[in-house]
């Protein structure tokens, strides 16, 4: 197993790289930083010596020479909008990221696994049509629209909970953009649970099981969940990789929650090249991380998997 972990980072080290050379080509392309950072009264003159120094004017080639030996040593270079290294302002909006998505993932699972494994013990039943119809709601939410409505009703209207802003750990500022990030994962993974359940509720060993005499509850907690869990597995990580890779953007836009989805946008808006490129590194990362920690998870589940 530690072999595999190990070839697979190494796969995962030519991932990055590949995705660092595709971002540094679109950055490239998309616009000029320093047309952006100078004033609107700035001269031709003073653009083209704010360009030699930032290197702007190189051939594009020692740019990405340049770009790419900052990125062994995990120097991105300095943000162009708050002078001072892009890699360190990215990583300082990491807990507030992390703080959203996991506690979503948590609550997502908390609602998903028990919503699937009541639908799937009455397939057909109105409870497992009123546990489908929550989930294919949660799933065809917008997630800018959904909280913009969720603002207005518990916000606005109700005055229950803070509209934006992170509160320095006060819950009542977490609780919308997390149900935002719930709606979907949740929607998403009761599905896939449910299914699942379902499916190994008809085989044969849940028969012969049954017949023995065991429980409903021993059968789902030691046989049907146990032999469920690969794909659930699959789905709640890929739910982790959405989130992290994006799915918080709009999420945390319009809750101004100071996370690495809201400096995405504001980076992308003000073409700070050293930070969008820092987060996609960061990301990227994290991703490789997660999937490798799933294949390992899946060796741990089920003992015919083999690693190699």
């Amino acid at each position: 197993m530690l072999s595999y972990a190990l070839r697979r980072l190494l796969h995962a080290l030519l991932v990055i790289i590949g995705v660092s050379l595709v971002v540094f080509i679109v950055c490239n392309i998309i616009g000029d930083p320093v047309k952006v950072m100078l004033p609107l009264e700035a001269s031709h003159e003073d653009y083209l010596q704010l360009k030699h120094q930032l290197g702007y004017d190189d051939p594009v080639l020692v740019q990405f020479g340049r770009f790419a030996a900052g990125a062994y040593h995990l120097d991105f270079g300095d943000s162009l909008r708050e002078r001072r290294p892009a890699l360190a302002v990215v990583v300082e909006r990491l807990p507030a990221t992390f703080q959203l998505v996991f506690t979503a993932m948590i609550i997502s699972l908390l609602i998903a696994l028990p919503l699937g494994i009541i639908a799937s013990r009455h397939p057909g039943s109105i409870l497992d049509k009123f546990c489908t119809l929550g989930s294919l709601f949660g799933v065809s939410m917008p997630n800018f629209w959904l909280g913009m409505v969720l603002v207005m009703i518990f916000s606005v209207n109700l005055g229950w909970f803070a509209s934006s802003g992170y509160g320095d750990g006060d819950i009542r500022y977490l609780v919308l953009p997390v149900l935002t990030l719930v709606a979907l994962a949740a929607g998403r993974i009761t599905q896939i649970v449910r299914s699942a359940m379902v499916d190994e509720s008809g085989k044969q060993y849940v028969v012969t099981a049954r017949a023995k005499g065991l429980s409903e509850m021993t059968l789902i907690r030691r046989h049907n969940l146990k032999n469920a869990s690969i794909p659930i597995t699959t789905l709640s990580s890929w739910e982790l990789v959405r989130m992290l890779a994006g799915y918080t953007v709009p999420v945390e836009v319009i809750f101004a929650w100071p996370g690495i989805g809201q400096l995405v946008k504001d980076s992308i808006s003000n073409h700070d090249l050293p930070v969008v490129q820092a987060v996609v590194f960061v990301v990227a990362l994290m991703v490789v991380v997660i999937n490798v920690t799933t294949d390992l998870i899946y060796a741990s589940l089920d003992p015919r998997i083999r690693l190699h």
